[in-house]
């Protein structure tokens, strides 16, 4: 989620997220960051790459994504009934 100049100085090598952002963001899809987990990294927001939209609150946009009718899918097993 970091534009290249600032994940290159980080990680040592080009970002390879960026190019994965814009094929979604061309198909319309929005890539969000909750700026609360930017914080916790310690990362400055103007770090952030300019197609990336930041959020204060993931579990905002999560609420509010969901009562326009979008669903969160669990992809981690959090639901798993063993």
């Amino acid at each position: 989620m970091l534009d290249e100049q600032h994940y290159r100085k980080l990680f040592g090598a080009a970002n390879p997220n960026l190019q994965l952002i814009k094929a979604l963001n061309d198909a319309g899809v929005k890539v969000t960051l909750c700026s609360q987990a930017l914080a916790w990294h310690h990362y400055d927001p103007r770090w952030v790459a300019s197609s990336v939209i930041t959020t204060p609150s993931a579990l905002t946009t999560m609420t509010v994504l969901q009562n326009q009718g979008y669903a969160l899918l669990d992809t981690q097993g959090a639901g798993k009934v063993e």
